[in-house]
């Protein structure tokens, strides 16, 4: 009698099943005073298993739990039906930065100096029964870096980091898609080889908690082209992407990005008026100008484009 219903939420609680048990959020001001903020409540499967049908509990063995960088997640990190409080918060803000990123569970706090923008956040539970945050942050030119803290009761600990890593936006950049199965999700990463773009990979959780991908390179999905100023010798690829032997490509060829391992190659669709096939171009971008067979990339590639 208290709310006023409207699509099963009302302006006053918001209510989710998560793979635990019940979570509801009560607005600020709905329970107390304005200045306490929004309120949480929780009644976990472990507590009260008699009140959920036994097809709300049968939960998968690994899932991800989207979090906030404003609110702490409860999530019983033992099993015993007592709820913990794990928190990520940005620390340090100056100037729209944050200047220190904070992972927090229960009594123990782990952080990482990071000047950032940005934190988003998600709560992973692999199906060995590992818990683990990934953070995503972003800073000055939108570079992001991924974050991955271990968490258990009372202790967190930072596993390591991704440089230029991030979740999968899409092909057009435009739409974030997040982790939603430890065993199978794609990570995106800046990568600068013979153009500035974004490479992915096919991951899953490791058995330290950090991203793993059977393959040892990167697609490119933008369909990115480069013009070849003059004839060049490059190596033919196999259509399983095994190395043929040497092929001369003509001038004026069209090439598409296709992967690439950002270190020492680049595998290139070849379009022109004879064929399609598919190539490789290794190059050497350890000192400045990046050389292609050992003359200035410049001198042969058409179009590169590079990020600051």
């Amino acid at each position: 009698d208290n709310y006023k219903v409207q699509s099963g939420l009302t302006e006053e609680m918001t209510w989710v099943l998560g793979y635990q048990g019940v979570d509801v959020y009560y607005s600020a001001g709905t329970l107390a005073a304005y200045a306490a903020g929004p309120l949480h409540a929780q009644v976990l499967f472990a507590e009260e298993p008699k009140l959920f049908n036994e097809e709300y509990r049968n939960v998968p063995a690994g899932y991800t739990i989207p979090m906030s960088e404003s609110l702490p997640l409860y999530y019983d990190l033992e099993g015993k039906g007592e709820a913990d409080e794990i928190d990520v918060r940005g620390d340090g803000y100056q100037e729209g930065y944050y200047e220190k990123i904070v992972v927090t569970s229960g009594k123990d706090s782990a952080g990482s100096e990071a000047w950032v923008y940005t934190i988003d956040p998600v709560f992973i539970h692999t199906a060995d029964g590992g818990n683990y945050v990934y953070a995503e942050t972003s800073s000055d030119n939108d570079y992001r870096t991924l974050f991955v803290y271990e968490v258990k009761k009372d202790s967190v600990k930072e596993m390591g980091k991704e440089e230029g890593t991030g979740f999968y936006t899409g092909k057009d950049y435009m739409s974030l898609h997040m982790i939603t199965d430890p065993s199978e999700f794609i990570l995106e990463t800046r990568i600068d080889a013979l153009s500035t773009y974004s490479g992915i990979r096919h991951c899953a959780v490791g058995k330290n908690g950090m991203p793993v991908s059977e393959k040892s390179f990167y697609e490119i999905e933008n369909g990115f082209e480069l013009t070849l100023k003059k004839d060049m010798e490059f190596t033919m690829l196999e259509e399983n992407g095994q190395e043929k032997g040497p092929t001369v490509v003509p001038k004026g060829s069209k090439l598409t990005f296709l992967r690439t391992d950002g270190r020492s190659w680049v595998d290139f669709r070849v379009k022109n008026a004879d064929a399609t096939y598919e190539i490789r171009v290794d190059y050497d971008d350890s000192d400045w100008p990046t050389k292609v067979n050992g003359e200035d990339a410049e001198a042969i590639l058409d179009g590169m484009m590079y990020a600051g």
